[in-house]
């Protein structure tokens, strides 16, 4: 209530309750009261364990969120109806300071819901629309200079590394458990680095890009489910249209119930072309050919690349991904192995997708 109380909130402060939706930071909501009307806000204690730099973090957000709201009587799109708005600190900053901590304030988007499970090829093209606004909205951001708040985020090689690191350690004598799966990804090691190589090679200019794009970070109209917000910002930093579109389809697909059919299955395979077109719907510019002829290769990517992580961790003993069961983040790196596998397996259709559907909006 001390830290809610920091902030410029109209009238008292009533209650303030956990919100079991925060991953990396503590998350609360707060109901205050001004003359009998009740307002609610989204209270958040940063991780200074994952962002260590939390003044560069917010003036990121802050230039981010102004640019949207800059440009938001300019658009009719159902993105700009709702852009997430920071509530000052009493000094008037965009965060405050308190013992050591380090907090910030949203407005609660009222009448929204959101959902981390994508069943069907409309939901799927809903939110891939939203991520495309948020893309093509912020490709004049001018994002020079733009905090780097997580250098190491996306460095797949520091990933390879550090599971290497931990199965030479094998402080838990966990290695023999996941000796299959650590095998798979050292011969598939090139793969897995071929997003950031390609990234890095300079052939495509880095953008703004949103650095988190799975189906919960876009909030729905409770009554429509039309998309009306994309939140979470805080990964928001220089990369590439494919880097973005490649994890909303890894996520979208890793929320579907699991299977161990060595080839994509005719519902992936539309939730795959849903979310390419929704992207490419929205773009005012078409991507570069040579950007969309890597995209199956940035799907497999990202997918070895976070399998390897979770096997890191598992390895460790789970000290970063949060876990109940023993295994379970074995069980997740299995999971982004195998579709990495199915993509492979498939990889001939999908690319000869991707190129149909990048051919009819260059018509």
């Amino acid at each position: 209530k001390n830290a809610a109380q920091a902030f410029q909130v109209r009238g008292s402060v009533v209650q303030v309750e956990a919100w079991p939706g925060g991953l990396i930071h503590d998350t609360f909501v707060v109901s205050a009261d001004s003359s009998g009307q009740t307002e609610r806000f989204i209270l958040q204690r940063i991780n200074q364990r994952v962002f260590a730099n939390p003044a560069a973090l917010m003036e990121n957000i802050e230039r981010v969120t102004s640019h949207l709201r800059a440009k938001a009587h300019l658009s009719e799109r159902s993105l700009m109806r709702s852009v997430v708005e920071l509530v000052p600190a009493n000094d008037g900053a965009s965060w405050s300071n308190l013992e050591g901590q380090a907090w910030r304030m949203f407005r609660f988007l009222e009448g929204t819901t959101s959902s981390s499970v994508v069943s069907e090829p409309d939901q799927a093209t809903q939110i891939a629309q939203a991520f495309g606004q948020f893309l093509d909205v912020m490709s004049d951001f001018p994002s020079k200079p733009f905090n780097d708040v997580l250098p190491a985020y996306r460095d797949t090689q520091r990933y390879l590394d550090e599971l290497w690191r931990a199965r030479d350690e094998d402080a838990l004598n966990r290695a023999s458990c996941a000796h299959a799966e650590i095998g798979f990804i050292e011969s598939k090691a090139l793969d897995a680095i071929a997003l950031q190589v390609f990234r890095k090679s300079g052939q495509i200019p880095l953008r703004l890009i949103h650095g988190d794009t799975k189906p919960s970070n876009v909030l729905l109209d409770g009554h429509t489910g039309r998309p009306v917000a994309v939140i979470d910002l805080d990964t928001t930093r220089l990369g590439l249209l494919i880097d973005d579109m490649g994890d909303c389809i890894r996520e979208c697909l890793s929320s579907q119930p699991a299977h161990n059919d060595k080839s994509m299955r005719q519902h992936e395979l539309a939730l795959i072309e849903a979310i390419v077109s929704g992207f490419l719907s929205e773009l005012t510019l078409a991507p570069a050919r040579e950007e969309m002829d890597m995209l199956v290769s940035a799907v497999k990517a990202i997918a070895l690349e976070l399998g390897a992580r979770f096997l890191a961790d598992f390895l460790m003993g789970d000290i970063y991904f949060t876990t109940v069961q023993p295994d379970e983040n074995l069980v997740r790196a299995r999971q982004q192995l195998r579709l990495a596998k199915r993509l492979a397996s498939d990889e001939e259709s999908v690319r000869a997708m991707v190129d149909r559907l990048v051919r009819g909006i260059a018509v």
